[in-house]
């Protein structure tokens, strides 16, 4: 008996679901989002209706692009065409961030125009609002996510099992964090100006990168 014990503990598929069970207890913190929400967002909700219908939107966008983003992550760790560490990487893993970068700019610049059509509100405000914060929840997801996935795979944990589950918690967080910073930008300092602060923490964080 305890070596039939012994012999499933030690079996591929109770590793997969203990590591599946670690992973999904970051799901607790799902509701962490709902209250940031409420206490940051809807303030402005209140003036500006069309906030509360651009924020499930941009999740749901975001969500898709970053599950793009960590399965391509983990199958080229797992084939060695992406290395464990973000400095000297290889041009496969440059390629892929830069993409999913420009795949954030044109969600937001897709669902910018389609909320202000639907709710009748400024254009010009809504997108600026969207593509911002796409672009801006895009560095600051995709940073953890490197680290997720860079830190699993080096202690030899599955990044399959781990680091989508994870992060669709985190970048939920970060998600509306940068929602949260790109409307308190704009509402206070016009949309030209946070326009360009962001622009100007975007192209540093680039300029880093090329550096790196």
């Amino acid at each position: 008996m305890q070596g039939l014990i012994n012999l499933i503990a030690e079996s591929e598929a109770y590793n997969a679901y203990k590591n599946a069970m670690f992973s999904l207890i970051f799901d607790l913190g799902g509701i962490i989002p709902g209250i940031l929400l409420y206490k940051l967002i809807i303030p402005f909700e209140r003036s500006y209706r069309w906030i509360i219908y651009l924020y499930p939107a941009m999740l749901s966008v975001r969500g898709v692009i970053n599950g793009i983003f960590t399965g391509r992550l983990s199958t080229g760790l797992h084939l060695g065409i992406v290395k464990a560490n973000f400095k000297n990487n290889t041009e496969y893993f440059w390629n892929l961030y830069f993409s999913m970068m420009i795949l954030c700019a044109f969600g937001g610049c897709f669902l910018g125009p389609l909320i202000s059509l639907a709710t009748g509100s400024d254009a010009v405000e809504v997108s600026a609002v969207a593509i911002s914060s796409m672009v801006l929840s895009f560095f600051m997801v995709s940073g953890v996510t490197l680290v997720v996935a860079f830190t699993a795979f080096k202690k030899g944990y599955d990044p399959d099992y781990l680091v989508y589950p994870i992060m669709s918690t985190i970048a939920d967080i970060l998600v509306t964090l940068s929602y949260f910073l790109v409307i308190w930008l704009i509402f206070n300092n016009g949309v030209i100006l946070s326009m360009f602060i962001i622009f100007i923490l975007i192209l540093l964080w680039i300029i880093y990168i090329i550096k790196t």
